[in-house]
């Protein structure tokens, strides 16, 4: 299902923020949201890469699945995803990029199943990628 990405990431930023989960308000002037983590020179992926090669990979995921930046924490990014994979071969595709960007993903929930995981990325319209 795509919806329309500012929306989506207006609802995931509202859940996001009442939730707590991301409690910092920043306005970042940048052509487009994935530019933020390189505009702060954030450090919350430091261990496993650069704040520009995760800017990076997220204008990729902007431009394939509509993802927006909606908050960050400590070592925490969130995500509003408008448009996610349709098919089966494009989330199993998506689930390796999301190791690669961020293994501790996979190490934090002892019940995450790495087979069906890319089942999950086909229906959730927000990530949250967290680095230790």
């Amino acid at each position: 299902m795509v919806t329309d990405a500012d929306v989506c990431a207006g609802e995931v930023a509202t859940a996001v923020a009442r939730d707590g989960r991301a409690r910092c308000l920043a306005l970042v002037q940048v052509a487009r949201g994935a530019d933020t983590p390189a505009a702060l020179s954030w450090l919350g992926m430091t261990n496993h890469m650069t704040a520009q090669e995760l800017s990076a990979v997220l204008r990729s995921w902007e431009h394939r699945f509509g993802v927006r930046v909606v908050g960050f924490g400590h070592g925490s990014l969130y995500l509003s995803v408008a448009a996610q994979p349709t098919d089966a071969r494009q989330a199993r595709v998506l689930a390796a990029e999301h190791y690669l960007c961020c293994p501790d993903v996979f190490h934090e929930d002892p019940d995450m199943d790495w087979s069906t995981y890319h089942k999950a990325l086909m229906q959730r319209r927000e990530w949250r990628l967290w680095w230790d």
